[in-house]
């Protein structure tokens, strides 16, 4: 567990000042995509730590689509901006379709699917 502290700690810090490495211009971008990697990272350790709980790898899977989501995003953006206007959402705008209502909905459905015990791994 100590190596597990030590490699959380190091991660982190690394995200969270990974806007000092690149081009000014850049840094907000990068900074993103380093949160959102080093999320991902961390649900991944998650999903290592619960034993394959089938419950918590369901509900790491969808947070982690919402990491990759971002990031993925933030990337597509440095090599080919769009217009998004101020109180747009940049992936939606890019899309076409309302990515906050479907994450919302799938969360709900999860949330209902863990509640009634579906994945289940204790008797």
């Amino acid at each position: 567990m100590k190596r597990l502290a030590l490699a959380i700690l190091v991660v982190g810090m690394a995200s969270a000042y990974s806007w000092q490495w690149v081009p000014f211009d850049v840094a907000p971008e990068a900074w993103n995509i380093a949160t959102h990697l080093q999320s991902l990272w961390l649900l991944f350790v998650v999903v290592l730590c619960s034993r394959a709980d089938l419950r918590v790898t369901m509900a790491c899977a969808l947070v982690a689509a919402w990491q990759v989501l971002p990031a993925g995003c933030s990337v597509w953006w440095l090599f080919d901006p769009w217009p998004v206007s101020p109180n747009d959402e940049r992936c939606s705008t890019r899309l076409g379709i309302p990515l906050g209502v479907i994450g919302l909905a799938a969360c709900a459905w999860l949330a209902g699917e863990i509640y009634r015990g579906r994945g289940r791994h204790e008797p």
